[in-house]
């Protein structure tokens, strides 16, 4: 059997398992075959077309893959680590509110409060 384990966001969606094992002959037959069994992580690691999600980071024996490389042979023992490229973050995801604290134009030494929304783009 080989043993997939991944981060607190992939195991919260299916009662706190942090790590499966499941049988396969390949990096991508095993996410198959995770996501066979609990299809709530598809939208995470696959993509609408049927490929990996490219923001995740997949490991093999702590050896990390390329896209070229999830057709990879794994044995029983293999341990493959999935690590989301982005976690957490603060406010909303595609744009910021930036406070930043701006000389006052009188010059005393006084700041104000300058707001700013940065667009983020992926």
């Amino acid at each position: 059997m080989v043993r997939i384990r991944f981060t607190t966001l992939f195991a919260e969606r299916i009662g706190g398992i942090s790590a499966v094992e499941v049988s396969a002959g390949t990096v991508e037959s095993a996410l198959r075959a995770l996501t066979d069994r609990h299809p709530e992580l598809v939208p995470l690691i696959w993509k609408d077309e049927g490929t990996v999600n490219p923001v995740i980071v997949l490991f093999l024996n702590d050896r990390q893959l390329g896209p070229r490389q999830f057709g990879a042979s794994v044995k029983p023992g293999d341990e493959i680590d999935i690590i989301p490229a982005l976690e957490g973050g603060c406010g909303p995801p595609l744009s910021a509110a930036i406070a930043i604290a701006a000389p006052h134009p009188s010059g005393f030494g006084e700041t104000q409060d300058v707001t700013s929304t940065r667009h983020w783009r992926p």
